[in-house]
């Protein structure tokens, strides 16, 4: 039991990020396994180990270099305030609030393919939420025609 959990909850640090159960993986080759970890909020958090055991994996997967590398995924979970940086609709979010920040500050010529970026991530917005209710894809072109106006 560290100190900071020894404390009653009301002056208890927050969990600022936490990992649950995170394996990463370069291609077939898993490096890190079911990894568990929660760093407070205003504490000093330090990772100690020896060469070549995961540090520097684990430190790129919470700040997410590593999806920057051909072959590797990660399972699991790393919540940042309570939201899970992995899940692919964070991606899509994301993404939709950048191009419409870059929308509104574009110039004409380039309106037109700010808007095009947006309608495809429309659309791939609209693939994980049909996907998260279990729609095949035919039930999905009746909901987007139902939509339709």
């Amino acid at each position: 039991m560290t100190i900071a959990t020894s404390l009653p909850p009301a002056v208890r640090p927050m969990d600022k990020l936490e990992a649950i159960d995170l394996d990463f993986f370069y291609g077939a080759n898993q490096v890190l396994f079911s990894i568990s970890v929660s760093v407070l909020e205003r504490q000093i958090t330090a990772l100690i180990g020896p060469s070549g055991c995961g540090k520097s994996t684990f430190l790129r997967c919470l700040n997410r270099m590593n999806d920057t590398i051909a072959g590797t995924r990660a399972q699991g979970q790393i919540l940042l305030d309570g939201k899970d940086i992995l899940d692919p609709a964070m991606n899509v979010v994301e993404q939709m609030l950048q191009l419409h920040k870059r929308l509104a500050a574009a110039s004409e010529r380039d309106r037109e393919l700010y808007q095009r970026q947006i309608d495809a991530t429309d659309q791939e917005i609209d693939r994980l939420v049909y996907n998260l209710y279990g729609l095949m894809e035919n039930e999905c072109s009746v909901a987007v025609e139902l939509m339709r106006p």
